[in-house]
């Protein structure tokens, strides 16, 4: 069957005063008219996976999905859909909703007693009833994942048609009875007088083209003046018929889902069906019969009566561990509601605890199991108080009698053993000290730890401490033993439980002074430079750890700068460690200003800290290395031109070439930005084939960005090329000779020349 809405329609009614469509099915009534419906604003249906509100799931939990006998089959476990067709065999295009979900029924129908549904009084007639299934629990449990295999109290079958009337848009509703009531699912609470306020905010749960149960909300009653009907501006569609229409307060229907405006329309670009979209106030709107049509016809539910709760437990005067389970029991009369919550009052006054949601069944005694607070303060003023989540009229709630809170059972039992220190453990002033213990039973997650000195009967206080974690079992704590206490061996730690439950005392330990740390360097006298390494020497007594800490601090009074060199080696003795001082403190140092310290830290009671010394940024130079007085370069030849930088250097400098003309200096050549960085550069240096040839060339080096910031190479000379032939004219002579000139003093040891030119 690869269009069932191509099975299903037998005839199609044109209403050009209405502008909607009515459907016919031939498994139903041929006088009956099954409606299609469309989106408003917004689409808002959504999945039962996707909706949080647990009273919502609970209605959902009553709605079901209408398919033929033959559409469930029977596995001997369950039944399951026999069809395995979805939303997409439907033509319609593949970016709508829920494309890929199956679509196994054609109405939908809602719980209204025990054995009782309503729906639209076009989806069944008298002829078919009995060939109809009831589904609930028809959902997805995620994006990709729908029931389709049911367990047997979950499907019913039509047994009779109980009451009807009518099947157009005007009055339009029928009750189903079924093969035996449903299990484990609530009538819906329905409304028998008045009417829906105008302008109410409405909930419909369905299955729109048959697809699995719907939750869409986000919609209002537009019209409410109709005798019969009121129309809203549901999210609806074929398949919707027969939803049940709720009011979004009081969780009651109002009405029953029965027509509207066309669903699909064609896409004639893509040759496909896409849904029809409204404004929230446009179109024709969807029309539903009301509740007062056919809720007379209903059993009079007592669960519908006026609400009352009762609590069986806790009764008078219960105590209850804290910390620990304890079942409440209430029963439920009238119309209360599936949904309760449970507050916890000491008196009048409101805890702030509270357990929600909890299930309720009209006429039953209900029951749920909570765990009272493991930090609830010991009393016998404790009630509950369980309500609804009614408004108005409908709000119902009850007391408890009062109950105590108590221990519970490893409150009783609860121990402190301290583990250390012990007789041959010893603390350092100032420094830390591991002490050690085992926690059973409830003692808290706080305990409080106090020092004496002296024998137990006769313990002096020292310190206490009032805020040390505490956990089941063997519990760590770093203490620092405080400054200015006096050597003994007579120290003992006590540890209590907030409550003083819990309870130890330590052996007798000792505390001693602690060795000692003294930096020797640097001191006020010392200049650090930036990017330079710093000598930081210290001295260390007998007793001191194998390493340390480097610390660097600003200011009169000491701020870490962030600098934390751990474990550097410590020997007893004098110690030495080079710190590279950063290159990146070159815009915050103050030059000359003692303003710095090291911290050599091994702990709270053995460090030191340094004189204040300066740190100086690198003082900023560029100086020739290449070329030099005796070297003589030729035209045409690679170089390489050398210097050094220092300090703020660029990334580019500029470099010149003059001639020194009797004592003025001729610009000649310039070269392009040369890349310079710290420390040593070079640039190959081609030298132009048009300079002439001299011994009086200086080359100048200088910072573009501020001139003040250069170096001049000293003279050197630039010779011409040499003869292609390899033979020496007049010209390849004199400069010969004057090279031999320039650098003669190197070659011949320092003997005079006896030629000049």
């Amino acid at each position: 069957m690869k269009n069932r809405f191509a099975l299903l329609v037998l005839l199609t009614l044109v209403f050009s005063a209405s502008g909607f469509e009515a459907l016919a099915q031939d498994t139903l009534d041929l006088g009956a008219t099954y409606d299609p419906k469309v989106i408003y604003g917004e689409d808002d249906r959504l999945d039962y996976y996707q909706v949080n509100d647990p009273s919502l799931r609970m209605l959902a939990d009553s709605t079901a999905i209408m398919v033929q006998l033959s559409g469930v089959t029977d596995t001997g476990n369950g039944f399951r859909f026999t069809s395995s067709e979805t939303l997409s065999d439907n033509n319609v295009c593949p970016e709508e909703p829920f494309y890929d979900q199956p679509t196994p029924g054609f109405c939908s129908a809602f719980l209204v007693a025990p054995n009782l549904v309503a729906t639209a009084g076009h989806c069944v007639s008298s002829l078919n009833v009995t060939n109809m299934a009831f589904v609930f629990g028809f959902q997805m449990l995620d994006g990709k994942t729908p029931v389709t295999e049911f367990d047997y109290e979950d499907v019913y079958f039509g047994a009779e048609l109980f009451a009807k009337q009518g099947s157009t848009c005007t009055n339009d509703w029928a009750l189903i009875r079924l093969d035996r009531p449903v299990e484990g699912r609530a009538p819906l609470a329905v409304r028998r007088e008045g009417k829906v306020p105008d302008n109410q905010d409405l909930v419909v749960i369905g299955y729109p083209v048959g697809l699995p149960v719907k939750i869409s909300g986000g919609a209002k009653v537009r019209s409410n003046t109709g005798f019969r009907i009121f129309v809203a501006n549901l999210d609806t569609y074929q398949g919707n018929s027969g939803s049940a229409v709720f009011n979004a307060d009081t969780l009651e229907v109002e009405g029953i889902l029965v027509c509207g405006e066309t669903d699909f329309v064609l896409d004639s670009n893509q040759g496909c069906r896409v849904s029809n979209r409204c404004p929230d106030n446009g179109c024709r709107g969807e029309d539903c019969t009301r509740a007062t049509e056919w809720s007379g016809m209903i059993p009079v539910d007592p669960c519908e009566k006026e609400g009352a709760l009762a609590f069986v437990s806790p009764s008078q005067s219960q105590a209850y561990p804290r910390g620990e389970e304890l079942e409440i029991q209430w029963t439920s009369t009238g119309a209360v509601g599936g949904s309760l919550d449970l507050l916890l009052f000491s008196g009048d006054f409101y805890t702030g605890q509270s357990w929600s949601p909890l299930g309720n069944v009209c006429g039953a005694t209900n029951s749920a199991t909570i765990e009272l607070p493991a930090d609830l303060p010991l009393g016998s003023n404790y009630r509950f108080r369980i309500h609804n989540r009614g408004v108005g009229d409908s709000f119902v709630s009850a007391f408890s009698p009062y109950f105590s809170v108590t221990k519970n059972s490893k409150e009783e039992m609860a121990k402190i053993e301290i583990l250390s220190p012990t007789s041959s453990s010893s603390g350092i002033v100032g420094g830390l000290q591991e002490i050690r213990w085992t926690s059973t039973g409830n003692a808290g997650e706080e305990i409080r730890l106090l020092l004496f000195r002296g024998e137990p009967e006769s313990l002096a206080w020292q310190f206490v401490d009032l805020h040390v974690a505490n956990h089941e079992g063997e519990n760590s704590y770093l203490w620092t033993v405080p400054l200015g206490l006096e050597e003994a061996s007579d120290y003992r730690i006590r540890l209590l439980s907030t409550g003083g439950e819990a309870v130890d005392l330590s052996d007798a330990f000792s505390i001693v002074e602690p060795e000692s740390i003294r930096v020797t360097q640097p001191d006020r006298w010392i200049r650090g430079l930036v990017g330079q390494e710093l000598e930081v020497r210290w001295e260390s007594d007998a007793g001191a750890a194998s390493t340390v800490d480097l610390l660097v601090f600003a200011g009169q009074a000491p701020v870490w700068q962030g600098v934390r060199i751990a474990d550097i080696p410590n020997i007893v003795g004098e110690n030495v460690y080079r710190w590279r001082i950063p290159q990146d403190w070159t815009a915050t140092v103050q030059p000359g200003v003692p303003f710095y310290s090291i911290k050599i830290f091994q702990d709270a009671a053995r460090n030191d800290f340094s004189d204040l010394f300066s740190i100086d940024r690198v003082p900023t130079s560029i100086e020739f290395e290449s070329p030099i007085q005796t070297q003589a370069w030729r035209v045409g030849e690679q170089v390489d031109i050398r210097w050094t930088s220092m300090g703020e250097v660029r990334p580019n400098l500029q470099l010149l070439l003059f001639q020194d003309l009797g004592g003025v200096l001729h610009w000649q050549w310039i070269a392009e930005p040369v890349p310079n960085r710290d420390g040593e550069n070079t640039y190959v240096w081609t030298i132009p084939t048009g300079l002439a040839p001299s011994e009086n060339y200086v080359l100048k080096i200088y910072d573009p960005l501020d001139e003040s910031l250069f170096d001049l190479s000293e003279r050197f000379s630039i010779l011409s090329a040499k003869s292609e032939k390899g033979k020496w004219g007049p010209e390849e002579l004199i400069e010969y000779l004057k090279e031999r000139r320039i650098g003669g003093a190197k070659r011949d040891q320092g003997l005079p020349l006896l030629w000049n030119p």
